[in-house]
C-alpha cells in the first residue's frame, strides 16, 4: 500500500506541477500564496506518507478484527450475532461522524492557506515591518499594546515585545487566522477522539458478553478454548478502537487528495504548439526587413479586458512598429501601458481585434513559439536560487566562452563571477545591488539567440545615470540593434532617441511621434506630462534624434 501511494504521489505531484505551469498568469493573481504553498507542502505530505500510513493500518485491523471475530464464533457460536450487532453499531457511528469530521477537516485545510500567506507575505514584507515596529507611538497606544503582548504567546506577539511593537493589525491578522486553524482542527480532533471511545465502549460489551457466555458454558468448553476465546475477546477492544481512529484518519486525509485533484482542473493557457501554424511560417519570420532581426508588430483594433464583468483596459487599439524601431510607451498610471504588453505576450487574449506579428496573427500561433522569439526585461527581475551562471543560462545551451563575453558586457564588480551564488526570490540577492540585478536581465537577453522583440518595463528606473547611459549605448542600441525594442518609460529621457512614442490614456492610443517632434508640440499630451514632471525631464528629449 505505502509503496503503491508513494508512486501514485510522485505522479500526481508531476501531473499537477505541470497543470499549474499552463494555468495563466490571471489564476496566479487571484490565487493567494499561502493556498498553492499549502497544497504543495501539507496537502501532498498528507496523500504521500499519511495516507498510505493510515490506509495500511485499516486493512491491517480489519484482518485482526475479523480473524478474532471468527476464532470466538467458532468457539461460541451464538456470539456471531453479537458480532454482527458490534459490527453495525460501529459502521453506523463512523458513518455519522465522518461526515462532520470530512467536512471540519477540508475546512481546517482552507482555513490553513491564510495562515501560510501571512508568513510569506511577512517575509516579503521584512524591511517595511522592521521599520514599522520601530516608528513611534503614541503613549496611549503604546501602554495598549504591551498589557496585550503580555498575555499573547503567538511568535509575531513575541517579535513585538523584542523589536519594538511590531504593527498590531499585522499581529493581529495572523492571531485570527491562526485561531480559526486551530479551531477547526479543535473540532476534527475533537470528532475522532468521540469515536475512538465509542469504539472501545461497543466493542468492550461484546467482550463481557463473551466472558458470560464462557461462564455459562464452561462444562462445554475445555481450558484451552476459554482462554483463547477470552483473550481475543478483550483484545478486540483495541483493535476495534484504533481501527474507527484510522478510518477517519482516512477519510480525512482524503480531503488533502480532493484539493491535489483540483490543481489538475485548472485553466490553462493556449496550446503551447499549432502545427498547422508554426510548422508553415514565413522564412526568418518574424524579421520582414532585410538586414533587421526585429519583427514588425501590428495592433489591429485590439481590445483587453481581464474578464468578462470587467471593462476594458486596452480599447480599439491600432498602431504599426516596423522591424528593428526602438518604441517608448508613455502614459499615466492605469493608461493600459503594461496591459498592451500582456496581450503581445498572450498573457491574456484580446477579445476584440488581433495582434499581428511579422504579419501572422499571434492568437493563432503556439505559445512556444511566439514567446521564444520575445523576451522582457521586468522592473524587479527574479532571480534563482543559484550561481550566476545558472541565472544567465538555465538550460546550459550557451558555451562557456559566450557566457564569459556577455557576463564581461555586464561590467559587474571583480569580487562578482559566474560562479558567485546567489540566494533566489523576486528581492534578488544578498549582495547585489537592483541596478546589478537589472543588469543581469540583460545579460539574459543578450543571450536569447531567436530574440526578436525586446519588452523593457522600465530597465533603468533602479541604476544611476551613467550606468543608464552604458545600458542604453551597450545593449540597446549596440549588442541588440536591430531588435524591435518596446519600453514602458516612466523617465522620459529614457526614451529621448527612440524612433518612436506611443502615448496611452485610459487604454486608448491618444498620440504617436517621435519623442522630439511631440514635446514641441502645443498642448499635446507628453508635452503636458513633460510639463508636469518639471523642466528636467525635457532636457535630451527636445533635442535632434541621433541618427541610426
Amino acid at each position: 500500500v505505502q509503496v503503491g501511494c508513494a508512486r501514485a504521489a510522485r505522479s500526481l505531484h508531476a501531473d499537477c506541477v505541470a497543470s499549474l505551469l499552463r494555468a495563466p498568469v490571471l489564476y496566479f493573481d487571484s490565487t493567494p500564496s499561502g493556498r498553492l504553498i499549502s497544497r504543495f507542502s501539507s496537502d501532498f505530505t498528507t496523500a504521500d506518507s499519511a495516507l498510505a500510513q493510515f490506509g495500511d493500518n485499516v486493512l491491517q485491523f480489519s484482518a485482526t478484527i475479523l480473524a478474532f471475530f471468527a476464532v470466538i464464533a467458532l468457539i461460541i457460536p451464538w456470539m456471531l450475532i453479537a458480532a454482527v450487532v458490534i459490527v453495525a453499531l460501529t459502521a453506523v457511528q463512523l458513518v455519522a461522524v465522518e461526515r462532520s469530521n470530512r467536512e471540519a477537516k477540508r475546512l481546517a485545510n482552507t482555513a490553513m492557506a491564510p495562515v501560510l500567506t501571512d508568513v510569506a507575505e511577512a517575509a516579503e514584507a521584512a524591511e517595511l515591518l522592521r521599520h514599522c515596529a520601530f516608528t513611534k507611538w503614541d503613549d496611549d497606544e503604546k501602554e495598549e499594546c504591551e498589557g496585550e503582548d503580555e498575555d499573547e504567546d503567538s511568535p509575531l506577539a513575541e517579535a513585538s515585545v523584542a523589536d519594538g511593537y511590531a504593527p498590531r493589525f499585522v499581529r493581529e491578522r495572523f492571531d485570527r487566522h491562526v485561531d480559526e486553524f486551530l479551531r477547526l482542527n479543535l473540532v476534527t480532533n475533537s470528532l475522532q477522539s468521540w469515536s475512538f471511545q465509542t469504539s472501545y465502549f461497543v466493542s468492550l460489551f461484546f467482550s463481557v458478553s463473551a466472558a458470560a457466555a464462557i461462564v455459562l458454558q464452561a462444562d462445554r468448553l475445555s481450558p484451552a478454548e476459554s482462554a483463547l476465546a477470552l483473550n481475543y475477546a478483550f483484545a478486540l477492544p483495541y483493535f476495534l478502537m484504533f481501527f474507527s481512529l484510522n478510518v477517519l484518519q482516512v477519510t480525512a486525509a482524503l480531503t488533502a487528495l480532493e484539493r491535489l485533484l483540483e490543481l489538475l482542473d485548472l485553466p490553462h493557457e493556449p496550446a503551447w504548439r499549432v502545427p498547422s501554424v508554426d510548422d508553415h511560417l514565413p522564412p526568418r519570420w518574424p524579421a520582414t526587413v532585410h538586414g533587421r532581426k526585429g519583427g514588425a508588430i501590428e495592433f489591429c483594433g485590439a481590445s483587453l479586458r481581464y474578464a468578462p464583468s470587467l471593462p476594458p483596459v486596452v480599447r480599439r487599439l491600432s498602431a504599426r512598429i516596423e522591424g528593428g524601431e526602438r518604441v517608448g510607451l508613455c502614459g499615466r498610471t492605469g493608461a493600459g501601458k503594461s496591459s498592451l504588453v500582456a496581450m503581445l505576450f498572450r498573457l491574456v487574449d484580446a477579445y476584440e481585434g488581433c495582434v499581428r506579428l511579422g504579419g501572422v496573427d499571434i492568437a493563432t500561433m503556439g505559445l512556444q513559439t511566439l514567446r521564444r522569439h520575445l523576451a522582457v526585461i521586468p522592473q524587479v527581475p527574479l532571480l534563482m536560487d543559484g550561481s550566476i551562471r545558472l541565472n544567465l543560462d538555465p538550460f546550459g545551451a550557451h558555451s562557456e566562452q559566450r557566457l564569459a563575453e556577455v557576463f564581461a558586457l555586464l561590467a559587474l564588480p571583480p569580487s562578482i563571477r559566474l560562479d558567485t551564488v546567489l540566494g533566489g526570490g523576486a528581492r534578488g540577492a544578498a549582495g547585489l545591488s537592483a541596478g546589478q540585478r537589472q543588469l543581469l536581465a540583460f545579460g539574459r537577453a543578450l543571450l536569447r539567440d531567436k530574440l526578436m522583440v525586446l519588452v523593457m518595463d522600465e530597465p533603468t528606473a533602479n541604476i544611476d545615470a551613467e550606468t543608464d547611459a552604458r545600458v542604453q549605448h551597450t545593449f540597446v542600441r549596440g549588442q541588440l540593434r536591430g531588435v524591435t525594442v518596446l519600453t514602458v518609460a516612466h523617465r522620459l529621457h529614457t526614451i529621448a532617441d527612440y524612433d518612436v512614442v506611443l502615448v496611452m490614456e485610459a487604454g486608448r492610443l491618444v498620440e504617436q511621434g517621435r519623442p522630439h517632434e511631440l514635446l514641441r508640440r502645443s498642448g499635446s499630451y507628453l508635452e503636458r506630462m513633460s510639463a508636469e514632471l518639471g523642466p528636467r525631464s525635457r532636457g535630451r528629449c527636445e533635442a535632434e534624434p541621433p541618427k541610426r
